[in-house]
């Protein structure tokens, strides 16, 4: 379906499920489009350089990816992955220190981890994550803010109302306690 103009693209992905759903098969369906096998799929599975990373329902794998890899695949936009420090349930990123829900952290210990956050769940903060704005997208119903911390690029996904961004703009990211994926920074599997 990639060569179809996005209208056309997202008509035939709902004909695809109608037409599976009304003939009462099972369909198996390969691309290497996310967001189509998010939309069109019961279940997923996840495949990365020949091998099976992770399958279960579409939400399942955005909910709870199993690795950075499937986490920095999965999503419109990806989760943003960033180097970090694990300390009890806290989060050391650059200078700032977050909390990260308990039960994500349980037996870890203080380690070198990879923080994964979903742009959506990213928002501006008096303190937090330093940041800079590069560039902002404004996508009508939604702005993405394209972000540098530090060498890593990150993206923030928030209501076009509120708070303008402006190119070269110093901010700060937060983020909910539970919003926090961490994975081992080694393996990339999830904590």
């Amino acid at each position: 379906l990639s060569n179809l103009d996005a209208k056309l693209r997202v008509e035939t992905r709902l004909e695809l499920r109608r037409l599976e759903r009304s003939l009462g098969v099972t369909a198996v369906y390969v691309t290497h489009d996310q967001e189509e096998a998010m939309t069109i799929a019961d279940r997923v599975a996840v495949f990365m350089e020949g091998r099976l990373m992770q399958t279960g329902t579409p939400k399942e794998i955005f909910m709870r990816p199993a690795t950075a890899a499937v986490a920095a695949f999965i999503g419109t936009p990806p989760m943003n992955l960033l180097d970090a420090r694990l300390s009890g349930t806290q989060v050391v990123v650059g200078d700032a220190t977050l909390p990260v829900a308990a039960g994500t952290t349980q037996g870890t210990g203080e380690r070198d981890i990879t923080l994964g956050v979903r742009p959506g769940d990213l928002r501006l903060a008096e303190h937090g994550i330093a940041a800079q704005v590069e560039y902002v997208e404004d996508l009508g119903d939604s702005l993405v803010a394209n972000l540098r911390v530090g060498t890593q690029r990150v993206k923030l996904k928030k209501d076009p109302n509120g708070a303008a961004l402006a190119e070269g703009q110093p901010v700060h990211l937060a983020f909910a306690p539970e919003a926090a994926h961490l994975f081992d920074r080694a393996s990339g599997d999830r904590l």
